[in-house]
């Protein structure tokens, strides 16, 4: 059975999930913080699989 994916779709997604998670950041609690930096490296690495490293740059991870 073969199904297609979307590809831009997928990476729209991973964007605003990554985005969504750097905003939530922010206001984390301490307790909160590794979890989300795990999430957000998740994101990253996914995102620059996808060839989106440019995107990345423009929008960085800084722990």
């Amino acid at each position: 059975m073969e199904h297609e994916v979307d590809i831009d779709w997928v990476i729209e997604q991973l964007k605003d999930r990554y985005l969504e998670r750097l905003s939530e950041l922010r206001t984390a609690n301490r307790k909160e913080k590794p979890l989300l930096h795990c999430i957000i490296i998740g994101y990253e690495s996914s995102l620059g699989l996808l060839g989106q490293q440019d995107w990345l740059r423009e929008n960085p991870f800084e722990p």
